[in-house]
């Protein structure tokens, strides 16, 4: 009776433990390949870089810079694309700021572009070299730097990867001592926490990042001490500067981003926002592009 009870006991403890394996599991799964399917979805945008603004681009060829802009800007869409060829147009008429800004959204809605990630790199150096390159984004520090090389779309691939390969691992060192507290005190359990720790690290920062999203200056302009023109003049800010957007205790970032991008009776209002590692003021969101 008393074997019996204890493989009763035993065969309990390893179908619990199987069972929250194969839940985690799942939810790695989740994590590492949700996203990838929903976007597989999409149509991909590499290749057609015109699509419908063929008039743009005979005047674009025909170096008739300024009609392809208004051409361009007749039919906007919200895609990379549409950010990148305005980017690139916007470089060639020398104007530097709008090109930086809406070269800078294209690489955020399509990141790892050898094309866009060029004409980003070529208009910010030659920005930089006119203002000073550390003028280009003094809000950031190395983390948000770091961050915003890396969608969160990545974050959550790697997070699930390593992930799965930390939960085989675990289940390894399991199966080899059949004592939860002696599997983390193998070499496999080791490397497995550790694994599990760099992960929730990345995913840690990237979060952390967002909670002061970046814009990008499409035009000269100040930082008030205040919501309105009535306040004095804290900075004064070049088009192609990026700064970080201070969500209020009332709103998340995500809400923020949101807002933002609404109608333009909101895009006239006022938005508080870090422009440099200690300097906070208001600016207008009408001379900022949310990335």
């Amino acid at each position: 009776m008393l074997q019996g009870s204890a493989r009763d006991e035993y065969f309990c403890k390893m179908t619990r433990f199987y069972r929250m394996f194969v839940l985690l599991l799942f939810f790695c799964a989740y994590l590492s390949f949700g996203k990838l399917t929903a976007s597989a979805a999409q149509p991909s945008e590499k290749g057609a870089q015109w699509g419908d603004w063929e008039t743009a681009r005979n005047l674009y060829d025909s170096q008739r810079f300024q009609d392809a802009l208004e051409a361009l800007q007749t039919k906007p869409l919200d895609n990379a694309n549409y950010y990148y060829n305005l980017g690139t147009i916007q470089y060639k008429l020398t104007q530097l700021g709008p090109a930086i800004a809406h070269l800078e959204k294209a690489n955020r809605l399509r990141p790892h572009d050898s094309d866009i990630r060029y004409n980003l790199s070529l208009a910010r150096s030659v920005l930089g070299q006119a203002i000073g390159a550390d003028k280009l984004d003094p809000a950031s520090n190395a983390l948000e730097q770091l961050a915003d090389q890396v969608s969160l779309d990545e974050v959550r691939f790697l997070l699930g990867l390593l992930g799965m390969l930390v939960l085989l691992a675990w289940l390894r060192a399991y199966l080899n001592t059949r004592s939860i507290r002696k599997m983390f005190m193998t070499p496999l359990g080791n490397i497995g926490l550790a694994g599990f720790i760099l992960t929730t690290c990345i995913f840690g920062l990237q979060k952390w990042a967002s909670t002061a999203p970046p814009a990008v200056s499409i035009q000269r302009h100040s930082v008030r001490s205040g919501p309105g023109e009535r306040y004095s003049e804290l900075a004064r800010l070049e088009a192609g500067t990026k700064l970080r957007l201070l969500p209020t205790s009332t709103e998340s970032s995500t809400e923020l981003s949101t807002n933002l991008q609404g109608s333009q009776e909101k895009r006239d209002t006022w938005q508080q926002v870090r422009y440099s590692h200690e300097g906070i003021g208001w600016v207008k969101i009408s001379s900022l592009l949310v990335l």
